[in-house]
């Protein structure tokens, strides 16, 4: 719990914080201490002038949005290489059915192997943009929400929600 996002004149300390005047001086002057002064400056306060400060972002929220974009970049990297490789075990199942020869000679354990650790690393790098988008925008978003379940889906699991239509104005995959 942050004391300053509960302090009574929060509004006057960030405006204080963000227009330089020394930390210890404000921790004397609003009777707070220096340490809370600097984990909300970190944890709650934009960078931005006080006029914007309820639409700033934190420190905190912009490193991790930008963990959230190489997380993503990561993820689709690991769908794409699982994707290439589940078609290449389909065709090869699809081979063998029809040549009547043994799976075993045309899809190797390895690759088998790589697309099941694929579709682990496609899941928990999912779980991990949902712990951020949580971390940044709270637990009922509603992108939390569609993210969860992905994921239940993706390990099988049954829906708690039941089903619903996204729409997507983003042409990524």
């Amino acid at each position: 719990m942050c004391q300053i996002c509960n302090h009574e004149k929060q509004q006057q300390i960030e405006a204080a914080l963000l227009s330089g005047v020394p930390l210890e001086e404000i921790a004397s002057h609003f009777s707070v201490s220096e340490s809370d002064l600097k984990i909300h400056a970190i944890m709650h306060l934009g960078a931005g002038d006080s006029s914007s400060l309820s639409t700033e972002e934190s420190i905190v929220q912009k490193l991790k949005l930008k963990e959230a974009v190489v997380l993503r970049n990561t993820y689709q990297e690991y769908y794409s290489t699982m994707k290439r490789l589940g078609d290449f075990i389909s065709r090869r199942i699809t081979q063998a059915e029809a040549d009547d020869l043994n799976l075993d000679r045309l899809v190797s354990k390895n690759t088998v192997k790589l697309y099941l650790e694929a579709g682990l690393q496609v899941r928990e790098t999912i779980k991990t943009l949902v712990d951020i988008d949580e971390q940044i925008n709270g637990r009922d978003t509603a992108a939390a929400s569609g993210v969860l379940e992905l994921v239940s889906a993706l390990r099988g699991e049954a829906s708690t929600t039941g089903p619903r239509l996204v729409e997507s104005s983003d042409d990524d995959d």
